[in-house]
């Protein structure tokens, strides 16, 4: 992968993570909200019981995601982005387009899902 390359992937990464950011502060906000009201009766504590539970759910899928857009801007300042951490080969241009802040060629991946390698960690 050339400079140019890496620039435009760097670049998508950081867009990513300042969108990530701004989402989890809204996540937080709507959460303060939702501890401000106190539900008048059983349907609408149900209902904030919901909310509550599905903003963590997703709090935690963004925390997640920001966790690998910024090992993957890590990789590219130690200069390993773009290399598959299972088999150490190059991972394909139009994957890491498509996905820049992924960790696995598409072979590697398939094995992650089919439980024949163990989850990896993105710090």
């Amino acid at each position: 992968m050339d400079k140019a390359q890496t620039a435009t992937l760097r670049a998508t990464l950081e867009a990513r993570r300042e969108e990530i950011l701004r989402s989890l502060r809204g996540i937080q906000l709507e959460s303060r909200s939702l501890n401000r009201d106190c539900p008048q009766d059983s349907a609408e504590q149900s209902t904030t019981d919901y909310s509550r539970e599905f903003l963590f759910e997703y709090s935690n899928a963004q925390r997640r995601r920001l966790q690998m857009v910024e090992a993957a801007l890590r990789r590219i300042e130690d200069g390993a982005f773009g290399i598959c951490l299972v088999c150490g080969e190059a991972i394909n241009p139009k994957r890491l387009r498509a996905v820049p802040w992924t960790q696995l060629c598409v072979s590697c991946q398939e094995r992650l899902e089919r439980g024949e390698l163990l989850q990896l960690r993105t710090a």
